[in-house]
């Protein structure tokens, strides 16, 4: 009986508050009553004139709604006012709104076509909007502003002007369209350099809680319209706040600015400056986590003051129910003395906290939310089969924080992202470089440059882990954005939207960064995206700036590695000396590798250090293709050769025949070692080598085709290409070919080989041409001689051996006239007619015995 009682005192007391009147605030923040018979209930008239308008009730109307003259809406709590196509506030015209003490009186308004959530219709100007309280929504029509101008359609002159906009109080989100800004103008959606969009108009923030988002494409959070190529002229904005619960978030910002009171950094509390607004929510400098803070009267702890904290308070009297914070008023007791205390706090409609004077102590929001164990991140959160990530986002120092914003393939944020500041291309879409298909743990990698260690950025594979295994729900209180659980586990990712140009987009949809090109081209990556009603894998320009969330690489079992798990290797100490069942061995990695699928290092022919640039102007023995130092025919083994400078030993670069074993006598397969692509190559013993498709490097020293081709250097030139021309012989992993020729000043992998080998039957036995592999051979053709198996200066019959000058029985690096050791200024000695078996014959001179050189007659005798 006692709880029915105090109930109905309750009951009584709030309705002589509200009885035959309505209450709202004023634009000082003043409470105020419109009498009755003083106003007109809004019950979705789509045509409003001058006057007082109360919703008392919820309306919807799904016509677009025009405003005449000057109009005051009150928003009462509990309603709510969906306007489908929006409000029509034109030049000329004046829309005044106000709300309640609980502040949940709400304006949805959505633009239609290309006109403004509240504001003018395509092609207009926009009025004045005066928001006082109440929470307004305003979502513009396609290229428009969410509050401001229409967006402008025409070829020639200006239109879609912001208008004026006074923000009070209460709680706005305005959200632009394609390129018109969240509040300003609206923007162009057809391109004409006699077209100018909307202008920026007058902003003028005295308090509330205000966010501000342009158009994905490019539009400003508050700011003039823009186009392609054009944007309207720059408008005012002037900040101030009013309570410490103030806040103000903008996208961007493009206006002359002015700072009425001193604001801090929400994510930082250092001092805002005018020039610094951009993707930044804004707090009162005096305020301290004012989220965190109580609310006086809020006995339920709902975040705010309303009948439910009455009949909270009546059941803890009633001893029904147990309220640590029902004691309102602080005097160590709960009564009707606190009941009344709620009733006032009610009436007046304006949020008080309790120990107004004291900074509480700020609390982790990760940690209230259950993500995070504590404060100290980044940590590591286990996500079962979805494998293990980390809690918050690159260059981010909490889960709710976006972090920093990079391009795909860059290491650093930057002011622009467009083409033309891409490190991966030169200004055009024809000049964008392969880096790999797959980036993770890469020195393009933001993840593992940044954070180092196992940390790498997520694949698709791993991404559509997490959507597969974990269950996902949008979150959209305090902080947007996706979470995922697994097993008690949350992993959040906030709606960080993602850099354009010099823009911050952060649409209602999040974007982030994975580690595996798209497959509709070279200039475009991987991305997960989600929103409020879908999430998957999408593509996305390389260029532009997304946040990157971290994920731990997969383990490696100590005591092996991928390339003993594929056979490859006999143990983890790379490299190797596999025997391929040829006439060298081939290392098991490239020179500067450590482990068979690592790239390695790159090398111009003839140089021995990697350089950052692969130009004829950097080549060191060269300046073109016509005008190359000749540095020897075959530079395995000597000073030149990558190989044997820097592995010391037996070790060398491959010659042609080296190549040509791979292509002709192995079987060829494509395989994924470790995330890289490669060939590998099974020789006739069983043995196999692993080449990573490590690309090649020319011009700026960015690596091309990585994943997709490689080209493998020889330590040859090809034949007719002695003298001075700037090509060289190399192995390509895109056709399996050795016959390639390329630029000498280009930067190829380099896969030594060792001497050793012959367990491979020799080709000349196989053919019948020699009785065993101890070459050379007398060979008997039933000719006047007997000839050798092959040439001088050759093991073997398929050997080219050593080149030589008539007469001369040395081999050398240039050959010509002005070098021949017969010839003075022109004159050439005379050595005789014949020279076998002389001084001048190089088979008589290297061979001895009774080798030497055939006549003209013998060699005719072989046709």
């Amino acid at each position: 009986m006692k709880r029915v009682l105090l109930l109905s005192v309750a009951l009584a007391a709030t309705m002589q508050v509200f009885a035959q009147n309505v209450q709202y605030f004023d634009a000082d923040g003043s409470e105020q009553t419109a009498a009755s018979g003083s106003y007109t209930k809004f019950t979705g008239q789509t045509t409003v004139n001058d006057g007082w308008y109360v919703l008392d009730s919820d309306v919807t109307v799904d016509s677009r709604i025009y405003i005449t003259g000057k109009v005051h809406l009150i928003l009462t709590d509990g309603h709510t006012l969906t306007a489908e196509n929006g409000i029509c506030l034109s030049e000329n015209n004046e829309l005044d709104i106000y709300g309640q003490g609980g502040r949940t009186g709400t304006l949805n308004a959505t633009g239609s076509e290309s006109c403004a959530g509240i504001g003018g219709d395509k092609h207009q100007h926009a009025g004045t909007l005066i928001v006082n309280g109440g929470c307004v929504n305003a979502k513009a029509g396609y290229s428009a502003a969410g509050i401001g101008g229409g967006a402008q359609g025409f070829w020639a002159g200006e239109y879609g002007h912001g208008g004026t906009v006074i923000i009070n109080g209460g709680k706005v989100t305005a959200t632009g369209d394609c390129y018109g800004a969240g509040i300003g103008g609206g923007g162009n959606h057809i391109y004409s350099a006699v077209a100018i969009p909307g202008k920026g108009g007058t902003v003028i923030i005295n308090g509330g809680e205000v966010t501000a988002t342009g158009g994905l494409v490019g539009g400003y959070g508050i700011g003039p319209g823009r186009s392609s190529g054009n944007e309207g002229e720059t408008g005012t904005l002037s900040l101030g706040w009013r309570y410490q619960t103030d806040r103000i978030y903008m996208s961007s910002v493009k206006a002359e600015v002015t700072l009425k009171s001193d604001f801090v950094y929400e994510d930082s509390k250092e001092a805002v400056t005018a020039d610094n607004l951009n993707g930044r929510a804004i707090i009162p400098s005096d305020t301290s986590a004012p989220s965190s803070r109580k609310l006086k009267g809020d006995v339920n702890d709902d975040g705010s003051v309303d009948i439910s904290d009455v009949v909270a308070t009546i059941n803890h009297m009633a001893g029904t129910a147990v309220f640590a914070r029902a004691d309102v008023n602080k005097d160590s007791s709960v009564d009707i003395s606190d009941v009344v205390a709620i009733i006032n706090i009610i009436a007046k409609g304006i949020k008080e906290y309790e120990d107004e004077n004291i900074n509480p102590v700020e609390e982790d929001f990760a940690v209230l939310a259950g993500w995070c164990p504590d404060s100290n991140h980044p940590h590591i959160i286990d996500m079962g089969p979805a494998g293990k990530w980390a809690c918050c986002n690159v260059g981010a120092s909490n889960p709710q924080d976006f972090g920093g914003y990079y391009a795909w393939g860059e290491t650093e944020e930057k002011d622009y992202y467009d083409l033309n500041t891409y490190s991966h291309c030169d200004g055009s879409f024809e000049t964008m470089r392969n880096i790999g298909n797959d980036i993770a743990g890469t020195d393009y990698d933001v993840a593992h440059v940044k954070w180092g260690g196992q940390w790498q950025m997520p694949n698709q594979e791993q991404i559509q882990s997490l959507l597969d295994n974990c269950e996902s729900y949008y979150v959209t209180d305090k902080v947007s954005g996706i979470s995922f659980s697994y097993g008690g586990n949350i992993l959040f990712l906030p709606t960080a939207g993602e850099r354009i140009q010099d823009l911050l987009i952060t649409p209602t949809s999040g974007r982030y960064w994975l580690s595996t090109i798209c497959e509709l081209g070279n200039s475009d990556a991987n991305h997960f995206s989600f929103s409020q009603w879908s999430k998957g894998v999408a593509n996305e320009g390389r260029r532009y700036g997304l946040p990157v969330r971290p994920i731990v690489k997969e383990e490696i079992n100590v005591t092996t590695d991928p390339a003993v798990e594929a056979g490859l290797c006999p143990d983890t100490d790379h490299p190797h000396v596999i025997d391929l069942g040829g006439e060298v061995y081939y290392s098991c990695c490239n020179v500067g590798a450590s482990a068979p699928w690592e790239y390695g290092s790159y090398y111009a022919w003839g140089e021995v250090n990697e350089k950052t640039t692969y130009y004829w102007e950097t080549y060191q023995y060269g300046s073109s293709a016509t005008s190359c130092n000749d540095i020897g025919h075959n530079i395995a083994g000597t000073q030149y050769d990558a190989a044997y400078v820097l592995w010391g030993g037996n070790w060398q670069t491959p010659a042609i025949s080296h190549l040509d074993f791979l292509t002709g006598k192995c079987t060829m397969e494509w395989l994924n070692l470790n995330n890289i692509n490669g060939v590998k190559y099974t020789g006739p013993n069983g043995n196999s080598i692993f080449l990573p498709a490590s690309g090649d490097k020319g011009g700026s020293g960015e690596p091309s085709y990585l994943g997709t081709d490689a080209n493998y250097a020889s330590s040859e030139i090809p034949m007719g290409r002695e003298g001075t021309y700037g090509f060289v012989c190399y192995l390509s992993l895109d056709d399996n070919s050795s016959a390639h020729q390329c630029s000498r000043s280009k930067g190829l992998s380099v896969r030594p080989v060792t001497e050793g080998g012959g367990t491979q039957p020799d080709a000349a036995v196989e053919a019948g041409i020699c009785p065993d592999e101890h070459h050379p051979h007398i060979i008997d053709l039933g000719l006047d001689v007997k000839f050798s198996c092959c040439n001088v200066g050759a093991s073997a019959p398929w050997k080219a051996g050593g080149f030589y000058a008539w007469g001369e029985t040395e081999t050398k690096n240039v050959y010509s006239s002005d070098n021949y050791k017969y010839n003075s200024n022109g004159s050439y000695k005379d050595l005789g007619s014949d020279i076998s078996g002389t001084q001048y014959d190089a088979a008589k001179v290297q061979w001895g015995g009774e080798w030497h050189m055939p006549s003209s007659v013998q060699l005719r005798q072989l046709n």
